[in-house]
């Protein structure tokens, strides 16, 4: 045995494999990008582990490397490892048959080398702070071992200052895993302290609550694991046509830029200007054939795609660069947003309808079609969709969201969108914009939305 030391902390992973790592958030996440989150998790707790002084720290690998797999050295570093951490921690390959028995022997080796303080910890907590393992040890000093639970009944570190095999039980058996090891580690004559309850990530659940904690929590949503739950959202365009046979030569080559990045649907509602005919023509996008509503559209749209979250866009809108990049700024500080809107033209009627229109946003929280909304599937479904409304069915969503207490962001850029609606001149568009601000009255003081779809076609 070597001379006495204090605190040994031990980090138990796996080798970030595609396809060998992270699997139970298959088929939800690829393997690639199974890979790709837990390297993000681990250079997070590499950042945050520096912190920790009077340490040692220790990375137990699990999984194979290459063409070196059967030569390798049990305490060479393995290349995927070494990239993230460096040469400063020391690495070591699991031994043993099963998790349980890989945890008490390399708690073991550290106690033969003669550390007072053991700690181990998983690599999947992006919660776990420097903190968190300081406090470990600290409460070694007046208890037999410490144990930090996790939500779904398992726990995320474990420490003692004496091991014992008695403390590693299998995976099965009554009750939850951190239930049997508090109850093997009372039983052993042991004393025991706890940390707080974390959440890890194994499942499509887990992502869900990160991404949403993500908006309230600055410090995660600047980690590696923040940035890489945001870039991962998956985002679905669904686009609404009647009759637009003329905008769509247009309205291809804006989708163009997003082909490969975005989930394309187009809804049409019963074309018969050949606009159904001509997108047929087309690929890269799911082409879906509806009964005429826009929001009957829109729902039948959402209801056709997995992904995380639903863009509605109308098929005359010119959009910004890096609309994903756009939107998922925006979801980072909240669950719906749109792009606000511009105008081409330099009449300044238009230019303080853009004004009233991008600014009603923030002073009341409504968003309008035109502006690119956009949310979280999870949240849309939570609403029941567009309700089915012959117009006014995105004021209706925005006001549905304003009751739910959700605030609406704009993106920085703007969404070009048509004038063809605002026809005429200065006070023919003038007297629209009022007639359509009295609709919209009308609408919240409880009038008939029949009454209200007469007048709006009289308005048009």
């Amino acid at each position: 045995m070597r001379g006495r030391r204090d605190c040994g902390l031990i980090l138990f992973t796996r080798l970030p494999a595609a396809g060998r790592t992270k699997t139970r958030l298959m088929p939800y996440f690829s393997g690639e990008q199974c890979r790709e989150l837990h390297i993000a998790m681990l250079k997070d707790l590499k950042e945050s582990l520096k912190k920790l002084k009077g340490v040692d720290i220790y990375l137990y690998f699990l999984g194979e490397e290459g063409e070196d797999r059967k030569k390798e050295d049990r305490k060479r570093a393995p290349e995927s490892l070494k990239r993230i951490f460096g040469s400063s921690f020391r690495y070591r390959r699991q031994r043993g048959e099963n998790l349980f028995e890989r945890m008490a022997l390399s708690m073991e080796e550290l106690s033969e080398e003669g550390y007072r303080r053991i700690v181990l910890i998983g690599t999947d907590i992006p919660e776990l702070r420097a903190n968190d393992v300081r406090l470990a040890f600290q409460l070694l000093s007046e208890s037999d071992a410490v144990l930090g639970p996790t939500e779904d009944g398992g726990y995320y570190l474990i420490g003692v200052r004496q091991p014992g095999r008695e403390l590693f039980l299998p995976e099965s058996g009554e009750g939850s895993v951190f239930s049997r090891t508090k109850a093997a580690i009372l039983q052993s004559g042991r004393t025991v302290s706890f940390l707080r309850h974390c959440r890890d990530i194994d499942t499509k659940e887990d992502i869900a609550v990160y991404r949403e904690r993500i908006r309230s929590e600055p410090v995660l949503r600047r980690s590696h694991c923040g940035s890489f739950l945001l870039e991962s959202l998956s985002i679905a365009v669904i686009v609404p046509l009647y009759n637009e046979r003329k905008t769509i030569d247009r309205l291809k080559r804006e989708l163009s830029a997003l082909k490969g990045s975005c989930e394309l649907i187009l809804v049409d509602g019963g074309s018969t200007d050949g606009t159904w005919e001509e997108l047929r023509k087309g690929k890269g996008w799911k082409l879906l054939r509806s009964e005429k509503g826009r929001a009957r559209q829109m729902n039948l749209g959402a209801e056709k795609t997995s992904a995380d979250v639903l863009f509605f866009l109308h098929s005359d809108s010119e959009l910004p660069p890096d609309v994903p990049g756009e939107i998922r700024r925006v979801l980072a500080r909240t669950s719906a947003g749109c792009f606000g809107i511009a105008f081409h033209s330099a009449s300044p009627l238009m230019k303080i309808c853009q004004f009233i229109s991008n600014h009603r946003v923030y002073d009341r929280r409504v968003m309008f079609g035109d502006q690119g909304i956009f949310l979280y599937r999870t949240l849309f479904e939570e609403l029941g969709g567009f309700p089915l409304l012959p117009l006014m069915e995105d004021y209706q969503l925005s006001l549905n969201l304003k009751e739910r207490g959700i605030c609406p962001l704009l993106c920085k850029r703007r969404i070009y969108t048509s004038e063809r609606r605002f026809r005429g001149d200065f006070f023919r568009r003038l007297r629209l914009m009022w007639q359509m601000n009295r609709l919209r009255k009308r609408y919240r003081d409880g009038v008939d939305i029949r009454e209200i779809a007469e007048r709006y076609r009289d308005v048009r």
